[in-house]
């Protein structure tokens, strides 16, 4: 749950619905099993992954609901990227799941230069990275998730940078694109297509003290139930949130802005606007 305070007066607490995680079906875990799991993949599902050499490939459309999670486990460094003409389309869970292990040392990276569209019931894309590297993700079509997060990307402490580029549509049940970065390193955010979040956030970042800085570029339209761009800074680094389209949280702020207390000064929290940021019940732009 957290609060916001806005003009010293706090509002309704915000909470947002815990995401529950299906069991994921097709899993791989990318050490000893390779050939099983690689074997195993190649299923009659419409849109599905299989290795090429030490990289994954997701190729053939969606499947109009009939498709089934693809779910990876990285034991070192792990890319996933597309063949033209991918799509996925779950009815019961994410469309991709990523994950790196504790005991990873590598990047974890997902690469879509092929205007791939992935849905998922639950999240469209959810990147979980547990090991020392980067993440990395990058979707050129349109990514959804009907009931919770477009993209969800969550980093450990033991983390390095996290940078999320979407070129394409995100839309989420309820928040966009959701970034909780816990890494050592920055979070970076680029949007150049719309983001939506129908309930709370469009998009949505939070950062640990052990993190550097925050950056935000949103060049395509954000909107929201709540707040369209909501960072909760905690960070030794600054902010910094560049919007070249239109931003509007229909109840609330367009832009908010928490600094936490680690390195806090006058000069570490920038926006720079060149177009309308609107909220409804907020106002345009607020930070504490």
């Amino acid at each position: 749950m957290m609060t916001l305070k806005i003009n010293n007066k706090q509002t309704k607490p915000v909470t947002l619905p815990t995401q529950r995680r299906h069991p994921l079906t097709l899993t791989i875990v990318t050490a000893l099993g390779l050939a099983a799991s690689a074997s195993y993949m190649r299923t009659g599902y419409a849109g599905s992954c299989s290795y090429t050499g030490l990289t994954i490939l997701c190729s053939d459309p969606a499947g109009g609901g009939n498709d089934t999670t693809q779910s990876f486990i990285e034991s070192d460094s792990l890319t996933v990227t597309t063949e033209a003409g991918f799509g996925l389309n779950v009815a019961s869970g994410d469309g991709l799941t990523l994950r790196g292990n504790s005991a990873g040392t590598g990047d974890l990276i997902f690469l879509d230069d092929n205007a791939s569209s992935i849905t998922g019931n639950s999240s469209g894309i959810f990147a979980f990275h547990q090991g020392s590297g980067a993440l990395s993700i990058t979707t050129s079509g349109t990514v959804e998730g009907a009931n919770f997060y477009g993209i969800n990307v969550v980093t450990n402490t033991t983390a390095s940078d996290s940078t999320i580029e979407a070129k394409g549509d995100v839309t989420g049940g309820n928040v966009g694109i959701d970034a909780n970065h816990q890494g050592s390193g920055a979070l970076s955010i680029t949007t150049s297509g719309t983001v939506e979040g129908t309930n709370y956030y469009g998009l949505s970042v939070r950062n640990a003290t052990t993190s550097s800085d925050v950056t935000i570029n949103a060049e395509g339209d954000v909107t929201a139930g709540n707040i369209a761009i909501y960072a909760n800074h905690n960070g030794t680094g600054a902010v910094s949130i560049t919007v070249d389209a239109a931003v509007t949280g229909d109840t609330s702020w367009g832009v908010f802005i928490g600094d936490g207390a680690v390195g806090s000064n006058d000069n570490r929290l920038t926006i720079s606007t060149a177009a309308v940021i609107q909220g409804g019940g907020g106002g345009r732009c607020h930070s504490i």
